[in-house]
């Protein structure tokens, strides 16, 4: 999976930029942006595998248990016509999550109450009603070419479950083996337990690696369901990496460091370090990978004047720099944007602005050409 799940960010500054070696001033950097209105006060985009649709969903958590009927349904946008293709109708709470099929013809909707709801893409249709376990936050990844889900599904342990998406089953359970009570004890004496929080499917769909909230970087054999620790902090840092991705054959697996403010290559099989270096955004956990596993993305300044950087892992030129023209009332909320890459590496979208004049739900998200 080379895209990677979420960016939470915080955001940028206005003003000329410097991209290997030329200034651009705003106006130039205008041509690079196209804004496109959407629906919605806290809303979070999720990219299909093709690119060609953006499913959008309202963040119910900011309307402390208040239900809003018109903001409750998933909406599938056509990136190509611009124009919304389905709504998805059904659910009574809002999605905590949505995620597509690996060949993108199905997406799933998680709910907050526990519904998880299977939609054929194209159409919309509705597909199945899954019964699944509540309050969880639903990131997952579906395995290639099938309908079985992969999700956190404990909010206080490190704990897998592979969903049967056709008939509602949980097929398997991962979690890491205890030789006592005492050791799971153990894990709630110096804080609240640790959960899975972010998650990447390698290339050859052999192995999951699985960023726990205290740091630690676990990888699964899909196969033998045996786990291994690449990395013990030794201070245990609180959700420093909210995602990370195998990259350059799987052999590697690149992340955002937020404790240490400092992107990081790891070797896939010891966790040794490969690389690393200074950049993504200060405080925010979560950058965007492109398809060529080689280019990073991240935004940073102010809610009001975001930038985003668009570096490569490898190529020593200076990044390239773009000033996002958010306007009134639109924020960029660190705990709500997200990013992705198009699969030719050329475009971003971007979401997830925070709408925070209290009586509108109009917002936009932006495709930002990042071709040098």
């Amino acid at each position: 999976m080379r895209r990677w799940l979420m960016l939470f960010v915080c955001l940028g500054v206005l003003g000329s930029v410097r991209v290997a070696g030329s200034v651009w001033v705003a106006a130039a950097q205008a041509e690079r942006v196209k804004a496109i209105p959407v629906i919605g006060a806290y809303p979070q985009i999720r990219l299909s595998p093709d690119g060609h649709t953006l499913a959008i969903f309202e963040m119910g958590i900011f309307y402390d248990g208040e239900i809003i009927p018109e903001l409750v349904p998933v909406r599938l946008f056509d990136l190509n016509t611009l124009q919304i293709t389905a709504t998805l109708n059904g659910p009574t709470d809002y999605a905590n999550e949505v995620t597509f099929t690996s060949d993108g013809s199905r997406v799933m909707t998680y709910h907050d109450n526990g519904d998880m709801f299977i939609w054929d893409a194209p159409t919309g249709s509705l597909i199945n009603r899954v019964t699944a376990l509540p309050l969880l936050s639903g990131r997952g990844f579906f395995y290639p070419d099938t309908s079985h889900y992969v999700m956190a599904c404990q909010a206080n342990l490190l704990l897998l479950c592979e969903w049967d998406t056709d008939n509602g089953s949980i097929l398997r359970l991962l979690r890491p083996q205890y030789a006592t009570r005492n050791e799971i004890a153990a894990l709630f004496e110096s804080g609240p337990a640790p959960t899975y929080i972010a998650f990447d499917l390698s290339d050859s769909g052999d192995r999951i690696a699985a960023a726990t909230s205290y740091g630690v970087i676990d990888i699964w054999d899909v196969a033998t369901g045996e786990q291994v620790s690449l990395n013990v902090p030794t201070e245990f840092p609180l959700f420093n990496i909210m995602s990370l991705a195998f990259i350059n054959n799987d052999e590697q697996i690149v992340f955002y460091d937020a404790d240490s403010e400092l992107i990081q290559v790891i070797d896939a099989r010891n966790g040794s370090e490969v690389r690393s270096f200074s950049g993504g955004p200060t405080g925010s956990p979560t950058v965007a990978l492109a398809a060529d596993g080689d280019h990073i993305a991240w935004v940073s300044g102010e809610p009001e004047a975001p930038i985003i950087t668009v570096s490569s892992l490898t190529d020593a030129d200076e990044p390239l720099v773009i000033n996002l023209p958010v306007p009134e009332p639109l924020r960029a909320s660190r705990r709500q944007m997200s990013m992705y890459f198009m699969p030719d590496g050329l475009t971003l979208v971007v979401g997830g602005f925070a709408n925070q004049s209290g009586d509108s739900n109009d917002n936009l998200i932006f495709l930002v050409d990042v071709t040098r």
